[in-house]
């Protein structure tokens, strides 16, 4: 049975004092119905006035019942016998003039009709106002008419009160008549309060003891006595530490126990006193919810007390709940103390009766389906609140109606997962509002989700688990709380989302998840945990669908699974793109250029890398890899980035545990970017099969963590600044060299802008020939060995307008146009500290250090192309020399072909 809610009447907001109005005729009398009006219109929110009606002409009080101890606490009857059957006073209208010829047939009349009312209500407590309408002055008989007229109904004088309605009906008159009536009340009220509390209760029946004073509070507040009522509701619910209640009374135990606990806590918040209100609800809380001290019971079996039991705790707190919004305006609200607690309570006992509710419905039985609901319905009418409607004599009833009432709770009782959200949802909205509850509010955001899934309404349940999977990953709280992980697997699943499904998986496969203790109680071992998502993974990235878990097979019909399945047929027909930047998985990329300074010139050269990195125990392969980069110019692009170049590489597998690196040079800036620019190693997107693509947005790493291959600082972007600074080399040597002669080159180098320079090298870099070999070699001095590749350090700081010179040694071994390339390389101080690099090409023409020009000559001297064989002739030689040498010897060599 569900549990008993309390009833309105018992709300002080509707515990009004009833008095009631006869003798008005307002259908035929203006006047009576300008005094009906006044009374009825009331604005006092605790009386109420009705006019007589047949309802009221009989009262005839219920039937004692032979009770045995704690059984039968609060008869139903008796919740509205003082605010809507049982008047505190009846006014009682005449009209009547003091000097009216027939006032002795009147004052017979209003004697009748007091003595029948008496006859009729049956309470001798009720008091009784008498209200003479009159439309003349006040007569010299007035005096003594009241006095006679008092007599003649049993009355005082105070309960005599005329009304002149000569100028209309006054509002200050009714006021004063209402007031007449409240001081009547009290006396109605306090004369009750002594009936009761003179009767005798024997000692060892509890339940009595519990009604009386429970009665009596109700009676004090009546009066307005919150003081005396909070007293007796009290004593009341001490009491009930004193019972000893068997198990098939407990329902009607708790339902009184919650009526009295309500009414304390209302009184308490009334008064503004918050915090004892809280207190006495945790009194209550840990005498009757906390299962190391109250037992349910077995009655009527074990699992149906448990549910009731759980169902009254939720209504517990849910009702408290609603009181402490009431007040919640006059309470200064935090962690512990807010309405928000007890929601959240109220929906965790909403599913833990549930839960018991889904097991009950495993054990159903052919005689499950034959019973009826009728059995629930009361035959007659009950008796006492929480009273089994089976057992109309309040004891138990026949062994085969008891357990046919048992099969018919077990059939009919049902999970109500709407009522659980409810209470969820209010808890949330209650957390919200205090800032230091946000931990509260996402478990209750979780348990909501939960709840969701249950009533399958995935996407609802979707969105407040990814809100709150969120806000954890903010705040490094998701190590704390795995089985979310878990809940978005199911969700995705559900709703048929692959792209997010990856995500999830590759985040279950992590170590610290895949171990848990909450994977290993779901799956068995973090085998076969891992066994079954790597097989969700591979089926989803080969167009399968995923594997069903457990959960959802046993939440979904046949039909459902069927359709689910095919949603999914359908889905992965389609190509996807799987964002994993900022989740922690089991694989991942990212990539870094390598260079000195954040800002660097056009010049300046970079090299880029990009490392895979794999920890499944399995090696995994790609298709195809894309590194991209973006470049972005105010100027050129000035609304936003656009791609730069993409570094493609395709078909190749990372090994298990390790991470596969490749390295690259950063492309040289186009020409038009050469104002200044910034350039982005933006995305990695690797590629498993023909339709899954999973992409890293690399501008949201930190690098600097990273070791690095080249000693320079990794970064995700540079910004490159153009390098046309005035900065000139002047060569002071000529331009012609000798192949082979170690030639001195003097340069002056002449520093035309207004930037002061820095740890300076000059590089000299030979160029490669046809031979794929350097033409040109370095020295340092004459007396030093050959490099192909010289650095020359200078240690000064370059200040603006100066100029400072250089030296070294080269040669070249090929003749012909020739050069090499210095590298000026430094850092310059400008309004940003930048690495600055600047080119200075050669170029020099290389030759031999002599020519030779070889002549034939016949008899006469003549140069002729060949002799005749034969003929006499001469060889002539004729030497064009570069520069000073000594001619040691020389041969002559003559071919054949010379001859004729």
């Amino acid at each position: 049975m569900d549990a008993i809610t309390t009833p309105l009447q018992f709300i002080h907001a509707n515990m009004k004092r009833l008095y009631l109005l006869t003798g008005l005729d307002p259908t035929n009398d203006r006047f009576h119905a300008d005094i009906s009006n006044a009374f009825i219109q009331n604005n006092d929110p605790s009386s109420k006035y009705e006019v007589l009606s047949a309802q009221y002409e009989q009262f005839e009080p219920s039937d004692k019942v032979d009770l045995r101890p704690n059984v039968g606490i609060l008869r139903v009857n008796w919740i509205d016998k003082y605010t809507l059957r049982r008047p505190a006073v009846v006014l009682i209208f005449v009209d009547l003039e003091w000097d009216d010829p027939n006032f002795n047939e009147k004052k017979s009349e209003c004697e009748s009709k007091i003595h029948s009312l008496k006859q009729t209500i049956k309470c001798q407590e009720v008091r009784y106002l008498l209200v003479l309408i009159q439309r003349r002055e006040s007569s010299t008989h007035q005096a003594e008419r009241a006095t006679e007229l008092c007599t003649a109904c049993g009355l005082v004088r105070t309960q005599l009160v005329p009304l002149n309605v000569s100028e209309g009906v006054k509002s200050h008159v009714i006021a004063a008549i209402k007031r007449s009536v409240s001081d009547f009340s009290q006396q109605f009220y306090q004369a009750i309060h002594k009936k009761i509390r003179t009767r005798r209760i024997p000692e060892n029946h509890i339940n009595l003891m519990i009604r009386n004073q429970f009665k009596l509070g109700y009676i004090s507040e009546l009066r307005n006595d919150l003081a005396s009522a909070m007293n007796f509701y009290k004593l009341a619910f001490d009491k009930y530490s004193e019972a000893k209640i068997p198990d098939e009374d407990k329902f009607e135990y708790l339902t009184v126990a919650s009526i009295i606990n309500y009414k304390i806590c209302e009184i308490y918040f009334s008064r503004g006193n918050a915090i004892d209100a809280v207190t006495q609800f945790n009194r209550h809380e840990d005498k009757f919810m906390n299962k190391n001290k109250f037992k349910p019971g077995r009655y009527p079996s074990e699992i149906l007390a448990d549910i009731e039991h759980a169902k009254w705790c939720m209504r517990e707190y849910a009702s408290f709940g609603h009181i402490f919004v009431e007040a919640a305006n006059a309470v200064v609200l935090n962690t512990s103390v807010n309405p928000g607690k007890y929601f959240h309570s109220s929906g965790e006992f909403s599913e833990i009766a549930n839960k018991l509710i889904e097991q009950l419905k495993d054990y159903y039985g052919a005689e499950h389906q034959q019973v009826t609901i009728d059995i629930l319905q009361p035959v007659v009418p009950l008796i006492f609140l929480g009273q089994r409607p089976w057992r109309p004599n309040v004891f138990l009833a026949d062994p085969s109606i008891e357990h046919r009432a048992r099969i018919a709770l077990e059939r009919y009782t049902s999970v109500n997962y709407e009522q659980s959200s409810i209470h969820f949802k209010r808890a949330i909205i209650h957390f919200k509002k205090i800032e230091r509850c946000s931990r509260q509010m996402r478990v209750a955001e979780l348990q909501l989700a939960k709840v969701l899934i249950k009533e399958k309404n995935f996407e609802a349940a979707l969105i407040v688990a990814e809100r709150v999977f969120i806000m954890m990953r903010e705040v490094n709280g998701l190590r704390f709380y795995v089985p979310i992980y878990f809940l978005l697997y199911e969700l995705y699943l559900a709703v048929c989302d692959p792209v997010k499904l990856l995500q999830i998986i590759l985040q279950i496969l992590d170590n610290d998840i895949i171990n848990s203790s909450t994977c290993i109680s779901i799956f068995g071992s973090c085998a076969e945990a891992t066994s079954y998502f790597l097989t969700s993974f591979n089926n989803v990235c080969s167009q399968h669908p995923p594997t069903m878990v457990p959960f959802l097979l046993r939440l979904l019909t046949d039909q459902e699974q069927n359709e689910l399945v095919s949603r999914w047929q359908q889905v992965l027909t389609q190509p996807f793109r799987v964002d994993l930047t900022q989740f922690k998985t089991l694989f991942l990329a990212e990539g870094y250029i390598h260079i000195d300074s954040e800002v660097c010139s056009n010049e300046a050269e970079a090299e880029c890398e990009a490392r895979i990195q794999n920890k499944f125990l399995d090696s995994i392969g790609f298709t195809a890899a894309s590194f991209i980069f973006h470049i972005f110019s105010p100027s050129v692009t000035p609304q936003s980035p656009v791609e730069f170049f993409t570094h493609s590489i395709e078909n190749f597998s990372v090994p298990a545990n390790e991470f596969l690196a490749f390295n690259f040079p950063l492309k040289p800036i186009p020409a038009d970017f050469h104002g200044g620019c910034e350039v982005t190693f933006s995305f990695i997107e690797l590629k498993i099969g023909n339709f899954v693509t999973f992409v890293f947005d690399n501008r949201h790493h930190n690098f600097n963590r990273f070791s690095n291959i080249i000693h320079q600082i990794a970064r995700e972007s540079i910004r490159v600044i153009h390098s046309e600074y005035p900065l000139e080399l002047i060569r002071e040597n000529a331009q012609t060299i000798l192949k082979g002669d170690i030639c001195l080159l003097k340069f002056a180098i002449k520093n035309n802008g207004n930037f002061t320079f820095s740890d300076i090298t000059l590089k000299t870099k030979s160029i490669v020939g046809e031979n794929r070999t350097p033409v040109a070699q370095f020295y340092e001095n004459d007396h030093s060995e050959a490099k192909y590749n010289l650095d020359i350090q200078l240690q000064n700081n370059f200040l603006p307008k100066e100029s400072c010179e250089i030296s070294f040694c080269t040669s070249f071994d090929a003749i012909g146009e020739h050069g090499f390339e210095i590298e000026f390389c430094a850092k310059l101080f400008s309004q940003e500290s930048s690495s600055f690099k600047k080119r200075f090409p050669l170029s020099f023409d290389v030759q031999e250090p002599f020519n030779a020009k070889i002549n034939v000559l016949n008899v006469e001297g003549v140069a002729v192309d060949y002799l005749f064989e034969g003929h006499r002739g001469q060889i002539e030689a004729q030497l064009n020399i570069q520069c000073d040498c000594v001619i040691t010897g020389y041969e002559f060599h003559v071919f054949y072909f010379l001859a004729c």
